[in-house]
């Protein structure tokens, strides 16, 4: 029996439950076809299974069989779709993506009000805190949205902030009226959602093809779920508690519990990233084109990668950008085992072992580009070894971003209004060997604090207050060094 806050539906409504169901079965058999070879048993990048021990199968059979199965049987079918993508998740932690994940999960709106009703929440909490991710991003609202207005050949300085602010504010404001005017929020979710479509369209920027099938089915699916509901809560305790949850366990990303398929993290690209140094270099954990989806990027996905794919001595730094979450150091056993090193032992390069090379954080990279500041690397895509601020004025607090480029061994501060108090945050830089101050106000108070660092040995002063003492002692130290 339908519960008494539910409206009857209008004619037109009355007939989407079948119609709808084709359609989200269509999409998902869709992303399943454009990234086939994640479904398959791979070598290259191997097949991440949830526990180790796990034996892994190919699963695109399974799964579109279990999807001709809800065409089937309907009210069992969808429990045995959820139930094929959960095992085939267990077996490869590439496949836990949002899109399948919500595909499936839309897939219960078509059988009962009770379906339609928690799906509706599914949704809300999915609007809700895309919108929030997005909005607490500094990626999202710099590096990420700027480079996604650029690929639609627009000025992005111009339009990449009011862009990012738009797209947040609007899926927050999505998710508010889903859950207190969720009829006025259905067309608004058309909107949207066909938005997206068009956006990663070739009409747009013309990538993530696989996220485009999910979209499609969210447009038709949210409209009817938020068509069909006329009170903003739920009269079931069973009900309530599976919204509450909803609502509240993307919370638990920003301290690492939650994954970011499980909490509704699209775009904002706030997430932890991986760098191999090998013996001959560096490689980015990153998934291949031809899976059509991207890394799963979780702390627990990317050690299980290096243990399978580094060699013995190569270290690995896992950045994560999340104030919450410490970044993580590994070296790879002769057991072929990720143990965990503190920051020093990852630099160091002793007992065989390579030096590790940290990973740059982009939005680091973005804030001191749009100061004015240049960059320098060995050479394109690897990390950056050496910035030069620009002659007058430098707004201190670029000075904390090069803390977050951990291979920095130079920095050029020459001619510049840096004061003795801006200097003391280069004492965190610690591969630091050279620092350019001339014709500065920096005294000894602003370049002794820097004394401790084990590689500083050259410093050009020209120019400023520094003593003949402290000039002595560099000069000892580089002489000692060489």
């Amino acid at each position: 029996m339908e519960h008494a806050h539910e409206l009857t539906p209008e004619p037109f409504i009355s007939h989407f439950p079948k119609y709808l169901l084709l359609i989200v079965v269509t999409c998902q058999a869709i992303s399943i076809a454009l990234s086939w070879p994640l479904w398959q048993i791979r070598i290259d990048p191997p097949n991440l299974p949830l526990l180790p021990s796990l034996r892994c199968f190919a699963m695109s059979w399974p799964m579109l069989l279990s999807l001709a199965f809800v065409i089937a049987r309907p009210k069992h079918g969808i429990g045995v779709h959820a139930g094929t993508l959960v095992l085939a998740i267990a077996f490869d932690q590439f496949r836990a993506q949002p899109q399948f994940i919500g595909l499936a999960i839309l897939l219960f709106a078509c059988v009962g009000s009770v379906g339609r009703r928690i799906v509706r929440w599914y949704l809300t909490s999915t609007w809700l805190w895309a919108g929030i991710h997005k909005l607490v991003s500094p990626d999202w609202l710099g590096p990420t949205s700027w480079s996604l207005i650029e690929e639609l050949s627009i000025r992005p300085d111009t339009f990449y902030l009011p862009f990012a602010i738009i797209v947040g504010i609007t899926e927050v404001s999505l998710g508010v009226l889903s859950i207190f005017r969720p009829r006025l929020a259905a067309p608004l979710c058309v909107a949207l959602h066909i938005g997206i479509v068009l956006f990663m369209s070739p009409i747009g920027v013309g990538k993530n093809e696989s996220v485009i099938p999910w979209n499609i089915a969210m447009a038709i699916g949210g409209f009817y779920c938020l068509r069909n509901a006329s009170t903003p809560f739920s009269t079931s305790k069973g009900e309530s508690a599976i919204a509450c949850l909803l609502l509240v366990l993307p919370m638990g990303f920003y301290f690492g519990w939650v994954d970011r398929s499980c909490a509704a993290v699209l775009y904002s690209d706030s997430l932890p990233k991986g760098l191999i140094t090998t013996t001959t270099g560096t490689r980015r954990i990153n998934a291949p084109d031809t899976l059509a989806v991207p890394f799963p990027q979780n702390a627990r996905a990317l050690r299980q990668y290096f243990e399978l794919t580094a060699n013995p001595g190569e270290k690995l730094h896992i950045a994560d950008p999340r104030r919450m979450v410490d970044d993580h150091f590994y070296l790879l056993s002769r057991s072929r085992t990720a143990q965990p090193i503190d920051v020093d032992q990852f630099f160091a390069a002793q007992n065989g072992q390579v030096a590790g090379v940290g990973l740059d954080l982009q939005r680091a990279i973005f804030a001191l580009s749009r100061g004015g500041a240049t960059m320098l690397r060995e050479s394109a895509g690897d990390m950056v070894y050496a910035v030069k601020f620009s002659p007058g004025h430098v707004d201190p607090e670029l000075l904390d971003w090069l803390i977050e480029l951990p291979n920095v061994r130079q920095v050029q501060l020459a001619d510049t209004d840096i004061s003795d108090a801006d200097l003391k945050t280069l004492s965190q830089l610690r591969l630091l060997t050279g620092l350019g101050i001339d014709h500065t106000s920096i005294t000894d108070e602003g370049l002794i604090p820097l004394l401790s660092l084990p590689y500083l040995t050259y410093v050009e002063c020209e120019g400023t207050s520094v003593s003949n003492q402290t000039r002595e002692f560099l000069s000892d130290r580089s002489s000692l060094i060489q």
